[in-house]
């Protein structure tokens, strides 16, 4: 007989002919198909098939996901490279970190993770933090890391020669080291960064170009969880708007010993240059805390895009 489903009319005998086995069956297009042989009781399939055929028919949406299980909306203009740092479950230690961005701009650059040689419980892992997650260092000053030779990479086509770029990173940091832990970092050797935000004691951010020290922030982020941004864009005309550091979408705080880059001035990246997480990649320049995520953009982006980014990244980091 008829079923009524949401005032709509489903017949539940042509359904049952499907599923019971009958050779023959017509489709919409009167072709015929092989309904093949039952694997369940048809009856049974038959009524959770008519539910779930309710929300199609009524066309109803299933409800909608809290905002907090929702993937972030992010800008995407002229991004590089993106970390959501997600692919892994808590305690594991995968070989590499996946490349997030759009494959359209260039082959995806995995990052190849180094663990330190010690006691598993003190190794880098995966972590869950308030439902996100990322890296985590038990120490500062360890070798631990996730980098790549940035030679041959879509991070050399689109940053060497750039006038402009931004860091991103969603970070979770406890200790530092005085010897500059690197969070961000483009470099090679014991250079201090091409581009680079590192910390070298607690609450003070710093950021490098060129291997030169653009300034000093004195910004509160030891302990918690924060969205950091570094914009540079050395096309502007005023010195003092060619960097710019904000913690969580804020960049009211000023540097400190600030050294603005020339006018123009044009990231240059070594073809023995590395791209790294949480270190460099010679190693001993960690910290202890986590990292959630991070991004680089060929461009500068905007107040609003950085406030954008910085609201959807201190709810949710993953994908």
């Amino acid at each position: 007989m008829p079923l009524a489903v949401s005032g709509q009319m489903l017949d539940r005998r042509l359904a049952v002919l499907l599923l019971t086995g009958c050779n023959t069956v017509y489709g919409l297009d009167d072709l015929a198909y092989d309904a093949g042989q039952p694997e369940s009781d048809p009856l049974e399939v038959v009524d959770e098939l008519v539910v779930e055929a309710a929300d199609v028919v009524t066309g109803q949406a299933p409800a909608p996901l809290p905002p907090e299980d929702l993937p972030p909306e992010l800008v995407d203009r002229e991004l590089v490279v993106r970390y959501f740092i997600d692919e892994a479950q808590s305690g594991s230690s995968p070989e590499t970190l996946d490349d997030a961005a759009d494959p359209l701009v260039g082959h995806p650059v995995a990052l190849q993770l180094q663990y330190d040689d010690v006691d598993s419980d003190e190794r880098l892992a995966f972590t869950l933090t308030n439902e996100n997650r990322g890296l985590s260092w038990a120490h500062a000053a360890h070798d631990a890391r996730a980098s790549v030779l940035v030679e041959g990479t879509k991070l050399h086509e689109t940053l060497d020669g750039t006038t402009a770029a931004t860091l991103e990173a969603v970070i979770n940091i406890d200790a530092v080291t005085t010897y500059h832990s690197r969070i961000v970092h483009f470099g090679d050797g014991e250079k201090s960064g091409y581009l680079t935000v590192s910390s070298d004691g607690d609450d003070s951010l710093n950021v490098y170009w060129q291997d030169v020290k653009l300034g000093n922030w004195s910004v509160p982020f030891i302990g918690g969880r924060h969205v950091i941004h570094v914009v540079i864009d050395t096309s502007l005309e005023a010195p003092d708007q060619r960097m710019k550091l904000y913690l969580d979408g804020d960049d009211s705080v000023e540097p400190t010993d600030s050294m603005a880059p020339d006018r123009d001035d044009r990231l240059e990246l070594p073809e023995d240059s590395y791209f790294v997480l949480g270190n460099r990649e010679i190693g001993d320049r960690s910290f202890e805390g986590v990292l959630h995520y991070a991004a680089v953009y060929a461009a500068a982006l905007t107040v609003d895009e950085v406030g954008d980014n910085a609201r959807e990244l201190m709810v949710r980091d993953d994908r």
